[in-house]
């Protein structure tokens, strides 16, 4: 427990990660623990994307990797809820299948 106090990283008020409402104020529920690693950080991005939790964005160093990793792809969530509105209901014949 020594090193979460010791290195700041314990749940205060001052680095809030969940927007509070009109009945409970900011509050800092996400918590990321490391192992065998001194240098990782994290920062809280600012950005809610419309939740009610900020994102948090993890560093931690390591290796560089032999092979590159592709790039990441853009879900438009908005696009993939229409499409998958449109679907039509199934009902559950089988839950083992």
């Amino acid at each position: 427990m020594y090193p979460i106090r010791h290195r700041d990283s314990t749940l205060t008020p001052r680095k809030t990660t969940r927007v509070g409402n009109s009945v409970s104020r900011d509050t800092c529920p996400d918590l990321t623990l490391v192992k065998n690693c001194l240098q990782a950080t994290w920062c809280d991005t600012g950005e809610s994307l419309g939740s009610d939790r900020f994102i948090v964005s993890c560093t931690i160093p390591g290796v560089k990797c032999r092979e590159p990793f592709g790039k990441a792809k853009i879900v438009k969530l908005d696009k993939w809820g229409e499409e998958t509105a449109r679907l039509p209901d199934e009902d559950v014949t089988d839950i083992e299948a």
